[in-house]
């Protein structure tokens, strides 16, 4: 898959020209740091911190479920959850055409979407590629993406929507902090989010609500930005 597929499938959807721009110009930032980004995210994260989180999420998941990575960048967390429980049948889903192919030499099942529409995304992939990967997941996950998203609170009901009726989503991200001078190298939306904020966002999504700081965090520039957990049933 190429940049011109995605904005191929960015049509189908229903997306305007200028919608369109707006989405090459975030793909082709993600794209030239795809060869790279595992290295990317070992540059933010100490090994220390990088376990935590694997085993975060590996607390929170059963040993035989229909994973989907929201947002997975290069699938540096996916893989690692796979390769310590073999039954999980890991999907994952991105933006960035270069990362599929990433994905897809990890053995992750790859899907190009946009995160605030992943029904959507699913399906007119599935029609593109005469594929049929499944709509409904049992465990859903986001790791360090959830800052970039332009409409967190849409992409949360888009999770909600492809969340299997006992399902479970676990997003592990960046908390709120003041270093506004990072925003622009970083390509981020938002400089996190409290977990007041977090709360209000979800509020009248999900039933059940459980969100926590992490004893772990990311350094940018010298700047230690810590992470929470947040668990959406």
């Amino acid at each position: 898959m190429d940049i011109s597929d995605a904005k191929k499938i960015l049509k189908k959807m229903g997306y305007s020209n200028s919608e369109i721009i707006k989405f090459s110009e975030q793909i082709e930032h993600f794209e030239m740091e795809a060869p790279d980004r595992d290295n990317i995210v070992k540059s933010y994260l100490n090994d220390k911190c990088v376990n935590l989180i694997v085993e975060e999420i590996l607390n929170e998941i059963d040993d035989e479920v229909m994973l989907l990575d929201v947002a997975a960048g290069s699938g540096f967390f996916t893989e690692k959850i796979i390769k310590k429980q073999k039954k999980i049948k890991p999907y994952a889903i991105d933006i960035t055409p270069s990362m599929l192919d990433i994905l897809k030499n990890k053995n992750i099942n790859s899907i190009w979407g946009i995160a605030e529409r992943i029904s959507d995304s699913i399906t007119f992939f599935n029609e593109y590629y005469n594929l049929n990967y499944p709509i409904k997941y049992d465990f859903i996950m986001s790791t360090l993406a959830f800052h970039h998203f332009t409409d967190p609170r849409k992409v949360l009901k888009s999770m909600n929507d492809v969340k299997k009726k006992n399902g479970k989503i676990v997003i592990i991200d960046i908390l709120k902090h003041e270093y506004n001078d990072i925003l622009d190298d970083m390509k981020d939306t938002h400089s996190g989010f409290s977990i007041d904020e977090l709360k209000e966002l979800s509020k009248d999504i999900f039933d059940t609500i459980n969100i926590t700081p992490l004893n772990a965090y990311c350094v940018v520039e010298d700047k230690k930005i810590y992470l929470y957990k947040a668990i959406f049933k």
